[in-house]
């Protein structure tokens, strides 16, 4: 199983308004995130999230992936937003349960059914149907691609988490943010793949990148040296690849280009050079 709650506490702790576009909260203040301990209960919160407008709500959030006997998350959240409630008695407060699948949810009578009605002092949602609503109201929005690692099945994780590491690439968000979404991005996939570290993320992600959308492929062709590599079928593929690898070695100890830059192009590269050379290669597997 993988682990939810301290990713979505990294996340949205950075970036606490990217919640609002998920939940889809009816309010135009923005939010932020506080790191509240109740002492009664000797528990941190999930996640609680303020606004400044005293007439706004603050939301008490519960994210919850996994079910278990004996532990209630609706009895969690009532508890929570009695005593928070006592905390800030002048200021309205609800509660929001996100469920990262719907088989975790208890249903537990009559809350659930209580937060179904419309102006409910509660919300229960699904990550899957919030992400799917999300897509439609924007479907460019950072948080799409992020969860990818986490929702993707097996049989399609490689193509989707590959094509959503290209959408986030091209986000143009605040340094803080866009960090705090890549580390997510990077923890769940080095979750469900058992790689150890960033690097190796990386390097597996370069393995599914077509050579011709490297970035040493368009540099090397930009030399003019591609249409040698081109010749050298016939006279030996291997040798264009090597003097290619050597290129960008260079590229890199000249500081041209950035280390998860190299790794990136160059891994495409190795793949090739173990095929001509008939060394096995063993795809990259879920676990």
């Amino acid at each position: 199983m993988v682990r939810s709650d301290a990713h979505f506490y990294s996340l949205f702790s950075a970036c606490p308004n990217l919640f609002k576009d998920l939940a889809n909260l009816e309010t135009e203040e923005d939010l932020t995130f506080d790191a509240v301990v109740i002492k009664e209960l000797e528990v941190r919160l999930d996640g609680f999230f303020r606004t400044s407008d005293p007439e706004s709500p603050n939301y008490v959030v519960e994210f919850h992936g996994y079910r278990k006997k004996g532990n209630n998350v609706y009895y969690q959240l009532l508890s929570k937003l009695g005593l928070i409630g006592n905390k800030i008695p002048d200021e309205p407060v609800a509660g929001v349960i996100l469920f990262t699948h719907k088989k975790y949810d208890p249903k537990t009578w009559p809350w659930f059914d209580f937060s179904q009605l419309k102006h409910a002092g509660f919300r229960v949602l699904y990550l899957e149907d919030v992400l799917k609503a999300l897509t439609e109201r924007q479907p460019d929005h950072p948080l799409i691609p992020t969860f990818t690692p986490f929702l993707a099945s097996d049989e399609q994780f490689q193509s989707e988490v590959y094509a959503s590491f290209q959408k986030l690439k091209q986000l143009s968000l605040p340094e803080k943010e866009k960090s705090a979404i890549e580390d997510v991005f990077f923890s769940w996939i080095m979750e469900r793949s058992g790689l150890a570290s960033k690097e190796e993320v990386l390097q597996m992600l370069a393995e599914l990148t077509p050579m011709e959308e490297t970035p040493v492929y368009q540099h090397i062709k930009s030399l003019g040296i591609q249409e040698g590599m081109e010749k050298g079928v016939e006279r030996g593929f291997q040798n264009g690849i090597m003097l290619s690898i050597q290129l960008l070695t260079d590229l890199l100890k000249d500081g041209k280009i950035t280390n998860d830059g190299y790794l990136t192009s160059i891994a495409p590269l190795k793949e090739q050079l173990k095929k001509i050379q008939s060394t096995k290669h063993t795809p990259w597997q879920t676990s």
